[in-house]
């Protein structure tokens, strides 16, 4: 089968083209940038995308040529992009399908693009999901809960980064957001499922693992995995991440954006045994993996930098800062620009310390 692959090129799109070319299936990989992709996939094709550019259904058309299936895992948490990437897109691609020969369509949503959410996300996302429902395909809509590895990407990374800190474990509010977590590769067998029939189409599931935990306990489970010892807790009020929200979505968003956190506290839990009845097999429970998958040193270093990563940069920023001010003092003949060079320099010590730590850590 030769199956089209939107979102080729991110965290859940990588593994399903990985899981689809193990099965023997011929993939096309849609993606923004083509050499990375081509690198990790030489056997598969590629298409240069831009999913926030309508290029129309005869583009489309072009793209799907020979193609029996279309896998959309595409998507964006946030920014202007948000409607053209899971609603524009998702509209022509669909009518590019009717005249292509295109049977099978699996969307790959998620389990909290609900109304109540109350984003651009959770709405776009479900219209691109009613869309999918509404068209003459073989389709199934798959709407995951949080979906994790012991590879680190978005909103994964944050997690461990706060599974990382030293001390205490920082947590938005209580902890108590539900979540249902499904290894990426039992995502990725669902898919391969659907394509290959052992899923009946026309039906949405939630493809969830068995256990439904907070947001706490995942984040313990990221520390116990990391080899970390015991942390406290330490609860920052929601008003506060809904402030970090907004200074983030003028860096750019992401993440650690407003429609992130919202769209974790609208919840994120499923029934897992219903998903494994109806998908014929029961996804393993995070214990499980994370158990199977022990981590080592480079993710001990990528979560630790990922948790300092807000204090390197402000302290990179004052250094700079410093240094300016240093030199315009000394321009200026200052008498004082001698304590100002402390100022220059205690960020850059610091960073070193910091990085002498994970250093001595891993010895």
């Amino acid at each position: 089968m030769k199956v089209l692959v939107l979102g080729a090129g991110g965290f859940i799109g990588r593994h399903v083209c990985a899981r689809l070319l193990e099965d023997g299936h011929a993939v096309v990989g849609c993606v923004r940038r083509v050499e990375p992709f081509r690198r990790m996939f030489p056997r598969a094709e590629t298409e240069a995308v831009r999913l926030d550019h309508a290029d129309g259904a005869d583009a489309w058309r072009a793209r799907l040529a020979g193609c029996d299936a279309v896998v959309n895992a595409a998507g964006v948490i946030g920014g202007g992009a948000v409607r053209a990437v899971h609603v524009e897109a998702v509209r022509e691609l669909l009518e590019a399908c009717a005249g292509a020969g295109v049977r099978r369509f699996v969307q790959i949503s998620a389990i909290s693009a609900k109304p109540e959410a109350g984003t651009d996300y959770a709405a776009s996302k479900a219209e691109g999901d009613a869309l999918v429902r509404a068209s003459a395909l073989e389709w199934i809509v798959l709407r995951p809960s949080l979906v994790y590895a012991e590879s680190s990407y978005g909103g994964t990374s944050v997690l461990r980064a706060l599974a990382a800190c030293p001390a205490f474990t920082p947590l938005p509010g209580r902890g108590d957001q539900a979540f249902s977590p499904i290894h990426v590769e039992d995502l990725a067998e669902a898919v391969s499922r659907c394509l290959d029939g052992r899923i009946a189409p026309r039906q949405t599931l939630e493809p969830c693992g068995p256990r439904t935990m907070t947001l706490a306990e995942i984040v313990c489970a990221w520390r116990r995995w990391l080899g970390l010892p015991p942390a406290r807790p330490l609860h920052v009020p929601m008003p506060l991440i809904r402030a970090i929200g907004a200074v983030a979505d003028m860096l750019g968003g992401g993440p650690m954006g407003r429609n992130a956190i919202r769209q974790i506290e609208v919840g994120n839990a499923g029934d897992g045994t219903a998903f494994a009845q109806a998908a014929g097999f029961a996804p393993a429970a995070m214990e499980t993996w994370l158990q199977r998958r022990p981590a080592h040193a480079p993710e001990r270093w990528h979560a630790r930098l990922m948790a300092v990563r807000p204090l390197l940069r402000g302290a990179l920023a004052i250094g700079a800062i410093g240094t300016a001010a240093v030199l315009a003092m000394r321009a200026a003949g200052a008498s004082i620009a001698g304590a100002w060079i402390l100022v220059a320099l205690a960020p850059a010590l610091l960073l070193l310390i910091a990085i002498w730590r994970l250093i001595e850590d891993e010895r």
